[in-house]
């Protein structure tokens, strides 16, 4: 049994190829295949797209926890987000982390966004990372995320972000930073309906198309269907509005290596 966690580091390093993979964090996101979820109860969004961060109008934390990844608990991920509306704009300051005391991540990031003529909102992502292996030592780095969301009409947001755009390396081996080009559409054709298709480039691996859709029960209660083509999966969630608190629920189940579960707890800590 020892030498799980050892095996674990070595598939981490083979399957993943490079530390800090840029994947849709919180379960809303989750739960619809992993598409940049814009929408204002969905402050995770904005680690996708800072654009995003543009579209929440009240001031808001939120906490997410993974507790294990395919069913290994090794493979752990949380965060917290804390959103902060002003009049020159929205500030996000996040925290994660995913892995055990053999390997771990940790993430700090600092976003801001600024609307322009009431229907473009952009923004950028500094992210400072920290990698630490056991008997390895640690590594750190720095990147820059971008990203625009522009609210083609009544009920249609397009978006586009580029992730790690500075070309960040890490460790001795100054080994390469995952950096992601990701496109979404987002459309509301109906008052408690919305559909997401997402486009997502990471420069190392082929082309992936994700598609997500909810239906919002009378403001209190959410459904959350979604896909993503690579890796394959199969996606689903729930969320639940209790006044100022916020539930959410998600299940991932990938064809070959198993389930994976999120939860997510958010709180309105201010008027919209």
């Amino acid at each position: 049994m020892r030498s799980i966690p050892f095996v674990l580091v070595f598939w981490c390093f083979q399957v993943s190829q490079a530390a800090f993979e840029r994947g849709s964090q919180g379960s809303i996101s989750l739960a619809l295949g992993g598409v940049c979820a814009v929408m204002p109860e969905n402050a995770w969004a904005a680690m996708d797209n800072p654009g995003a961060l543009g579209v929440l109008s009240a001031r808001s934390l939120s906490v997410s926890c993974r507790p294990h990844t395919f069913g290994i608990t090794e493979l752990a991920q949380g965060g917290i987000m804390y959103v902060e509306p002003a009049s020159i704009g929205t500030i996000g300051v996040a925290a994660s982390r995913f892995g055990f005391s053999l390997y771990r991540e940790v993430t700090f990031s600092l976003a801001f966004e600024r609307t322009f003529l009431q229907t473009v909102r952009a923004g950028g992502t500094l992210n400072y990372y920290s990698l630490t292996i056991e008997r390895y030592g640690t590594g750190h780095a720095l990147g820059l995320d971008l990203g625009v969301v522009a609210e083609l009409r009544d009920g249609l947001f397009w978006g586009v972000s580029a992730l790690n755009v500075n070309g960040p390396t890490i460790g001795i081996e100054e080994e390469r930073l995952p950096q992601v080009f990701w496109m979404s559409l987002i459309h509301q054709p109906v008052p408690h309906a919305r559909f997401f298709a997402d486009l997502v480039k990471d420069i190392r691996f082929p082309l992936e198309f994700r598609i997500g859709a909810l239906y919002d029960f009378l403001g209190v209660l959410e459904a959350r269907l979604g896909l993503s083509s690579e890796p394959r999966t199969h996606n689903a969630g729930v969320g639940i509005a209790l006044g100022w608190i916020r539930l959410d629920y998600a299940l991932s189940n990938h064809l070959d290596l198993g389930l994976t579960h999120e939860f997510s707890l958010s709180l309105q800590l201010g008027d919209p």
